[in-house]
């Protein structure tokens, strides 16, 4: 008999960890599920800003802006290298 009860015991603790796992599984894919909605949501906005004639979103619109200046202090650099070392091209 206390054969019998161990092995329920251990079965039970068993299942009990499985439980456990499956709830935090279920959790994680609750999470996952919530962030593919938003992005969802957010790629539909990018949408509906582009065909306003908008960049998709603001965060690209700055990192537009931030390699337009970057490009334009390179040519700036370049152009006042030439100056100086009197390099024509």
């Amino acid at each position: 008999m206390n054969e019998y009860q161990a092995k329920i015991k251990d079965t039970t603790r068993k299942m009990m960890a499985l439980v456990s796992e499956l709830s935090m599984n279920q959790a994680t894919a609750m999470k996952l599920q919530q962030e593919v909605k938003g992005k969802e949501q957010e790629l539909e906005q990018c949408y509906v800003r582009m065909e306003r004639g908008e960049a998709p979103s603001e965060e690209t619109e700055r990192e537009w802006y931030r390699m337009i200046r970057e490009e334009d202090r390179r040519s700036k650099e370049l152009m006042e290298k030439k100056e100086v070392w009197g390099w024509s091209f």
